[in-house]
């Protein structure tokens, strides 16, 4: 199961941490996911597609995983700078999505 996951690069800690607690996978299979989603948060970041589902990684979540020792600093950090970075062009894209929704509907006031 785990391995499908590996492929789409859509398994996160909280998705690892479950299956263990569940006892769905041992602590050896945990630690070694754990390593291989580490070496993929950055690019979980900025992946797109979590945002389209509505399910980016949070600052609170990446917290979460470094005070649980799931991330150590040198990662957390890049990690932390990463999501700044992505958050802002978000809300870059977003203000753009406005502006244009606001003329839009101007255009549309002065055909009516």
């Amino acid at each position: 199961m785990i391995h499908t996951f590996w492929y789409t690069k859509t398994l996160r800690i909280r998705d690892i941490e479950s299956f263990l607690k569940n006892k769905q996978i041992d602590k050896k299979m945990f630690d070694q996911t754990l390593k291989t989603i580490q070496s993929q948060i950055i690019g979980q970041i900025s992946d797109e597609r979590f945002e389209r589902i509505g399910d980016e990684i949070t600052f609170d979540e990446l917290r979460d995983y470094y005070e649980k020792g799931f991330l150590d600093k040198n990662i957390y950090e890049r990690a932390i700078k990463t999501l700044g970075e992505v958050e802002g062009k978000r809300m870059e894209r977003n203000k753009k999505k406005e502006a244009l929704k606001e003329k839009t509907k101007g255009e549309l006031k002065k055909v009516r």
